[in-house]
């Protein structure tokens, strides 16, 4: 059911787009918003392999989650991220990219300061 309404979400954000064109800014806090993303990822998987989360994104992805669906959740939301940018007003979009960037950005560093116990220092 989850599957069938993101779905549906698609199609009809895929409708929404501004009229405003795209810019090179607009590519650019695209790619480093997507870039924070990335970096969240990585860091929650290796605080979940290390043995310092038990529960990501606040327990949207479920207890123990894989690495399989730590990576579909990441996707799923840098393909949102884009979908809302592009339906964005143009002088909106450096708006949502910033707050991508500062809100992924801090998780990666809060995931990546945890103190693990299988951490190697």
């Amino acid at each position: 059911m989850r599957f069938l309404m993101a779905i549906v979400a698609c199609g009809l954000l895929l409708g929404c787009a501004h009229s405003d064109p795209w810019s090179g800014d607009d590519t650019f806090w695209l790619i480093v918003s997507e870039a924070a993303i990335v970096a969240d990822g990585i860091s929650t998987t290796r605080a979940i392999h290390d043995g310092c989360i038990e529960t990501g994104a606040l327990g949207l992805i479920g207890k123990h989650p894989s690495d399989r669906e730590v990576w579909a959740y990441m996707g799923s939301r840098m393909v949102t991220s884009w979908l809302i940018m592009r339906a964005l007003p143009a002088k909106w979009r450096p708006y949502w990219g910033g707050f991508h960037v500062f809100t992924n950005g801090v998780a990666a560093r809060n995931n990546f300061k945890l103190n693990c116990p299988g951490r190697r220092r």
